[in-house]
């Protein structure tokens, strides 16, 4: 099997939720598999939050840093291997972060791949495939109603 590697592209950044595209890399051919969305839920996580968790632990929940997801939605179910690669590489976005804990969730989303899709057909506009990833799992989203495709060439795209 080949090597991957991960490449990640910075394509929505608000004040609670970016977005990056995941690419893969295999002997030099890069194609996106996903989209990785982190947010900022500004509260501590809860047992509730941790349902995977062994119920020991749960019972002395005593956590009080500030939670953020990591959601992955990939095209089609991916390896074990890929899932512990792209774990770590959503832990290294946060990692040094004094007082943060960190929720990842993987989904396989073929209506992202279906809205990427369309966005070939509609000036490169992917605005509805970040609005779908924002609306699909997010404890806190936001409208991109009025986000223009301009604001897309900055940095933060917070108004």
């Amino acid at each position: 099997m080949e090597k991957s590697c991960y490449l990640l592209k910075l394509e929505l950044n608000c004040k609670n939720h970016m977005i990056f595209a995941i690419r893969e890399e295999i002997k030099l051919v890069t194609s996106l598999i996903g989209y990785m969305v982190l947010e900022d839920v500004n509260r501590p996580g809860t047992p509730n939050d941790f349902k995977d968790l062994h119920p020991v632990f749960l019972k002395d929940w005593d956590d009080d840093r500030n939670l953020i997801f990591a959601r992955i939605y990939t095209f089609e179910s991916i390896s074990e291997e890929k899932i512990d690669a792209l774990i770590e590489l959503a832990e290294t976005f946060i990692e040094f972060k004094p007082s943060v804990n960190l929720k990842v969730d993987f989904f396989v989303a073929n209506e992202v791949l279906k809205l990427y899709e369309q966005s070939w057909e509609n000036d490169m506009n992917r605005i509805p495939v970040y609005q779908w990833l924002i609306d699909a799992n997010s404890e806190n989203p936001i409208s991109l109603a009025n986000l223009k495709m301009d604001s897309l060439n900055h940095l933060s795209q917070d108004e």
